[in-house]
């Protein structure tokens, strides 16, 4: 699969260098948005049991059970986050 991204980003890439590219402003901005939620490492509550693929209620539940890390409050918020790593170590199990 991931010989096929790159095979999918370097076309992106050579359409994007030689102005062949029919890529909408639009469509350049969920680009831009969806690398950055990719490339995130750390996740709020809601984007933590987005990407488990499942409730923010299960979420609690699961750390509850011990399953998954309570997150990490930063610092001078009252809000946790969840690193990526964590959440795919779960998801290895």
């Amino acid at each position: 699969m991931v010989e096929v991204i790159k095979c999918v980003l370097k076309q992106l890439l050579n359409d994007l260098d030689s102005g062949n590219s029919s890529i909408s402003e639009k469509e350049q901005e969920e680009l831009l948005q969806l690398y950055e939620r990719i490339s995130r490492k750390e996740l709020n509550k809601t984007e933590a049991s987005d990407y488990l693929g499942i409730s923010t209620g299960t979420l609690n539940n699961y750390i509850n059970r011990g399953w998954i890390p309570e997150g990490i409050k930063k610092r001078g918020s009252s809000q946790k986050v969840w690193f990526k790593s964590d959440l795919d170590k779960f998801l290895s199990k």
